[in-house]
């Protein structure tokens, strides 16, 4: 345990790391931690991406 105390390297990698998954797991709730809408259509998502008024598709 020493060791580790005494490398710099080692508290480095150890920091990034962290900090990796931190953002991961940030990334991962944001963007897929929803539950997905069952009620969605293909002609509902495609209105919605092409601007076409999402809720008038369904």
């Amino acid at each position: 345990m020493r060791k580790f105390r005494d490398n710099r390297l080692a508290k480095e990698i150890t920091v990034v790391l962290l900090v990796k998954l931190f953002l991961i797991f940030g990334l991962w709730y944001a963007f897929f931690n929803h539950p997905i809408d069952r009620q969605l259509t293909d002609r509902s998502v495609s209105a919605v991406i092409l601007g076409r008024g999402g809720a008038a598709a369904r």
